[in-house]
């Protein structure tokens, strides 16, 4: 039991900051609506804006699958962000170390769900 207790912080900083990640998405989706950007951009970041709180609810009561999806989901979009970060700078007019924040937040996410992976080994 000692080992549950001992990943309760990075459970629940991994799994709150992938619902937030999702309301980010669905806001970001929102606003892309409604300033007739790409169509795609707008259905991905509408679809991880709803995947995301989704798959972090299910993982939360020990989905293994969902944490699975969850852990891929926040990889990829990480690598995305991370190569996206010097265009983001560019468009926006920000430095690279601001535009690098949403990425090394999402590894930051990565790294506390992988911290909890005992919590969802296969039940034999």
């Amino acid at each position: 039991m000692a080992q549950t207790s001992d990943m309760a912080v990075p459970r629940i900083l991994g799994h709150a900051t992938a619902v937030l990640f999702g309301l980010a998405g669905l806001v970001a989706g929102y606003e892309s609506l409604t300033h007739n950007m790409p169509s795609v951009m707008t259905a991905v970041l509408i679809a991880v804006g709803v995947m995301l709180p989704t798959l972090a609810h299910f993982s939360w009561r020990h989905s293994r699958a969902a944490w699975a999806y969850l852990c891929s989901l926040l990889f990829v979009f990480g690598i995305v962000t991370f190569f996206g970060a010097p265009k983001v700078r560019d468009v926006l007019g920000v430095s690279l170390a601001v535009a690098m924040v949403i990425p090394v937040l999402m590894f930051i996410t990565l790294a506390a769900l992988t911290m909890c992976r005992t919590e969802y080994r296969a039940k034999a």
